[in-house]
Order: C-alpha cells, then structure tokens, then sequence
C-alpha cells in the first residue's frame, strides 16, 4: 500500500512493495498522488517494469556485455564463459529490451538452445539468471522481479 502525506504545500507519495525499487514522487493535488500512487502498485503487481521508458534500450545483449567486462574476468572458468557469452550475445534473444524480457520469452530460447543439448541451454539460462540479479542488485537496473527467478521451471523441457 502507497503512503501519502502532506510536505508542505505538496502531496508525497512514497510505494514500497517486496520485490521492488522503492518509488517516491511528490504532486500540487491528494487525487493525482493516489492515482499515480494505484498505477505505479498497479504495475508492479502485473509484473510490469516500473521506468520501461528508462530502460527501453538496454538490450540482454547490452547486459550480458557489461556482465562480461566486469563479473567474468574475476571467474575460475572465465574463458569458458566469456565464449557462452560471446555466443550469447549473437543470439536473437540478445536483442530483446531487459524491460521487456520475460518467462515465454526465456522459454522459446530455451526449446530452441535444447537442440544444442540439455545441459548447453541451462548453462545459457544460468547466465542470464545471474546477469540479470546482478544489474537488479548491483547496477541499478528497475525490474519488479527476475522473469527466470524460477529457473528451474524454465531450464527444464517440456513435458
């Protein structure tokens, strides 16, 4: 539930929710704060991204870049992944919004890397999984949840 208060001559409407960045904004009226105050709860229930227009253009690709530069180096087996990721990055999934990134969309990459082999497309998921809570935790990155939070649904085929 939002909280709004009177700051003056100004409503602020702070919306704090698990799983979530919290959001803060302040308006001239009580009836715009509690309807943006609804829209925003609204958005992160439906697990919509909160500030798509943000992160419109940050691609899986752009992410797995940065992942790559900065976690991949500090890794045991560093030359191993830094060739998943370069296959990754040439995949069409790469080129999917992060904001825009969700479950059927892992999953169709998913069917089609287990022609690659089971274990291959796990892999594949595992890193995406991890770049993903990474730029969540790490690097700011607004996204309500991790649409592959629960990997082992989506690592395994289906039935």
């Amino acid at each position: 539930m939002a909280t709004i208060r009177k700051r003056g001559n100004k409503w602020q409407v702070q919306v704090r929710r698990k799983g979530a960045q919290p959001q803060n904004k302040s308006f001239a009226s009580r009836k715009d704060a509690e309807k943006w105050a609804r829209q925003v709860e609204s958005n992160i229930d439906l697990g919509k991204p909160i500030e798509a227009a943000t992160f419109a253009d940050v691609t899986l690709g752009t992410l797995l870049e940065k992942y790559e530069r900065e976690i991949t180096p500090s890794k045991k087996g560093r030359a191993v992944e830094e060739r998943r990721l370069s296959r990754l990055r040439r995949d069409r999934i790469a080129t999917t919004p992060i904001a825009y990134l969700d479950a059927p969309t892992l999953c169709k990459f998913r069917d089609r890397r287990n022609k690659d082999g089971l274990r291959a497309s796990q892999y594949d998921l595992v890193l995406i999984r991890h770049a993903i809570e990474i730029a969540r935790k790490e690097w700011g990155v607004m996204l309500p949840l991790n649409p592959d939070t629960d990997g082992d649904q989506i690592a395994k085929p289906p039935s």
